[in-house]
Order: C-alpha cells, then structure tokens, then sequence
C-alpha cells in the first residue's frame, strides 16, 4: 500500500470565487491544524491579535498584530503561537486562500516569482481591505454582489502585494531549497503513515540521507521543534480524536499511538495541554 502525502492540503472554493476566506478566532493552544502542510495555493495571514511564529520553508517570521505574512506556493509551513502572553487568550487571524489558477491568469509570470515577508507592519490600505474583508466575508455565498466585491477586493490586495515585495526567484537557490524541503515533506509524510511505530531521529536521517547533525539542525528550523517533539507532539494530537470521540481507555489509547506505556501518554499531553488526558476527556466531552 502506497503511502499518503500528508498534510497536501486542497481546497473547496465557493463556485465564481478564486479565493476562500477565514476567520480564525483560537485558543494559543496548538493543534494538528497547525502544523506542517503546503499547497498550491496562495496563503496569506493577516494578524489583528495575538503574536505567533510561521516556520515557512526553513525560515521564522513573526506575527505581530498588523502584520500580514504570506506563504507562496508549495511552500512547507506551520504555525507555533506564543504560549508566553498570558494576557492573551485569543488570536484573531484572517487567512486567505487564493487559487493557483487564479494567480497564473493576474501573474502570468507568476512561477518565476515569490511574495517576500519582508514588512513587518502591512501597509494602510492593506489593512483596511483586511478588515473589509473580515466583516464583509460572512453573507450568503449565491449573492452575486457579494462575490464581485469580494473579487475587487483580492485584486486591490494583490496589486498592494506587489508593490510591498515580490521577488524574482534566483534559479540555483530555488531548486537547492526545493531539494532540501522535498526531502522534508518526505519526512513529515513518513511520520504521519508510522508514528504508532519506533521512530528515531536517527533512523530518519539516514532514510532520507540527511546527516545525523545537520538532519536536527534543520528539522527544528524547518518547524521550530525538534524531531522528539514533533513526533509526540503528532502522537498526542492523534490520540485526542480518541479522547475526544471514542470510548477506549488510556491505556488503549496510548499503546493505539505510539507511546510506551500510559505513563509516558500521561507526561506528554500534560506536557502540551497541561491536562491530564482523562481530565481533558472530561472537560472537553
């Protein structure tokens, strides 16, 4: 049986709309969702509050409120926020999909380009199109008004996009890259199909002929977590949905995914969610 590319998102768009729009209002508390994926697709983030990191193909940008951060195309990324402000519960993102077809028909010379992160605060009329569209995004999908404002807006948006950053792709450096983070969606899609099994740091690196040390070098830059982390942080975030919609036991649970023994299940939940798996099963049910 073939193994699946994990986390190789696509998207079901409104029919007349390139472009999907969401509301993010989360707890800082992590989630599968938030970690390692890509997509054809376009992706933008705008924060209004909250802070979070973006490991994006290798690099860490920051999200500070105001700041509008892209993903290009089949970019590798994920999302750590910032447990630290306790002040802050919430983070309200809003994250834009626009479609590749789309983007190749505004961009011909779309391929040979890369939107850069280079702003750390997003322009005025970015930020007022943001929140038009914050607000504006809820209606009912078949008001024909509604799509072409919509539409008007992401164009607005690409053309103040474009005049912040858009850099040409250096050829040589591209496909260096693209090599180095192939062989990384290669390790995230392996994790996902055998993380029930006995995975090591070591193991990988030689699968995917990484050396030992630059192998959890750039595993942690590339998702701002090391190899050990990721891979019981993947287990835990597996063994909730049983929490959550099973009845099996802990000990089940935890042998289900991957861990020793229950005791080791027990230290790693805590470990993220500061709960007891049974006391999350309990507040969460």
């Amino acid at each position: 049986m073939s193994e699946s590319i994990a986390k190789h998102e696509r998207f079901n768009y409104e029919e007349g709309l390139p472009v999907i729009i969401r509301q993010i209002w989360a707890d800082v508390e992590m989630g599968e969702n938030l970690m390692n994926h890509w997509h054809k697709d376009l992706e933008l983030a705008f924060t209004f509050y909250g802070h979070s990191s973006h490991y994006i193909n290798g690099e860490c940008v920051i999200a500070n409120p105001g700041r509008l951060i892209v993903t290009n195309s089949e970019f590798i990324h994920s999302i750590i926020p910032d447990k630290n402000l306790e002040e802050e519960h919430l983070i309200a993102t809003l994250v834009i999909i626009i479609k590749y077809d789309f983007l190749i028909q505004v961009f011909p010379e779309y391929e040979e380009l890369y939107f850069a992160n280079t702003k750390e605060k997003a322009c005025p009329e970015i930020v007022e199109i943001m929140n038009d569209l914050f607000y504006y995004n809820e209606g009912n999908p078949d008001n024909v008004e509604r799509a072409l404002y919509i539409k008007g807006k992401i164009m607005e948006l690409l053309y103040f996009m474009k005049r912040e950053g858009i850099v040409k792709r250096n050829r040589v450096d591209y496909i260096n890259m693209q090599k180095n983070i192939e062989r990384m969606r290669g390790v995230i899609s392996f994790i996902e199909n055998h993380y029930t099994e006995t995975i090591t740091q070591a193991m990988i690196a030689e699968k995917f002929y990484f050396s030992p040390v630059y192998f959890s070098r750039y595993f942690k830059k590339c998702t701002g977590m090391t190899f050990t982390d990721y891979l019981t942080f993947y287990r835990v975030e597996q063994a909730k949905k049983d929490l959550l919609y099973t009845k099996k036991n802990i000990s089940e649970i935890a042998m289900d995914h991957g861990f020793s023994d229950e005791r080791r299940f027990i230290i790693s939940f805590k470990k993220f969610y500061t709960l007891t798996p049974l006391k999350y099963r309990k507040t969460h049910v």
